[in-house]
């Protein structure tokens, strides 16, 4: 079972990670029954609030080396992706909160010394390619790393204290492309959700490539 400081998704990015006092022995531990639960061909019995939570943590928290691991499970997961139960925006806001939380912990760590807040950005920086190669090489279906890439997103557009520079540019047409390829109609709440998100997030002079006004209204 998973600890109670993961029974529910943190509200701020301060009650996550190395906040926590875990060591990554600890962390190690529980993240096999986590992976081993996501992998797993039955239905997860692990309440949602902790599933989302548990996903805000290890993004955040894992070394750099261990991340592979916890964003293949993620993206492969059918029970997550596939679910209404986990629809509506929830996983998107879980990886969001990620960013702020890995940010925080950085910051934490490199409070003080010689050239704290670019080490900040530089680990930020070293963090988010990570997890972008792993998206690249995912077997998942398009939408799914879509949604995880417009979590990321999310994430880095509410987060001012790191010059996120071209890795952010780079982001955004990737997230531009994905929505040009959703196939949108007024039926799939889901892909429409997608969107929504999206408009919040991209420069408007990306979007018109898109021509999404156009297109959202005629769903109207």
């Amino acid at each position: 079972m998973l600890p109670d400081h993961l029974s529910a998704r943190p509200q701020t990015p301060y009650t996550l990670g190395e906040s926590s006092g875990m060591s990554h022995h600890e962390r190690g531990k529980l993240l096999e029954p986590f992976l081993q639960a996501l992998g797993s061909k039955k239905a997860l019995e692990i309440p949602q609030e902790t599933v989302l939570g548990a996903i805000t943590h290890f993004l955040s928290t894992l070394p750099l080396a261990d991340m592979p691991r916890i964003t293949t499970a993620t993206l492969d997961s059918e029970h997550l992706w596939a679910s209404d139960e986990y629809a509506g925006g929830q996983l998107i806001q879980a990886i969001s909160l990620a960013v702020s939380g890995k940010v925080a912990n950085l910051e934490k760590r490199h409070q003080s010394g010689w050239c704290a807040s670019r080490k900040t950005s530089s680990f930020s920086h070293r963090w988010l390619d990570t997890i972008q190669n792993d998206l690249e090489s995912s077997d998942a279906r398009s939408i799914t790393v879509l949604q995880f890439r417009v979590g990321l997103l999310s994430g880095i557009s509410s987060n001012n204290n790191v010059t996120w520079g071209e890795a952010r540019v780079l982001l955004e047409e990737q997230v531009v492309l994905g929505v040009s390829e959703l196939g949108l109609s007024a039926a799939d709440q889901r892909k429409l959700a997608i969107v929504c998100e999206v408009v919040h997030h991209v420069e408007p002079s990306r979007l018109r490539i898109l021509d999404l006004q156009v297109r959202l209204c005629s769903f109207v």
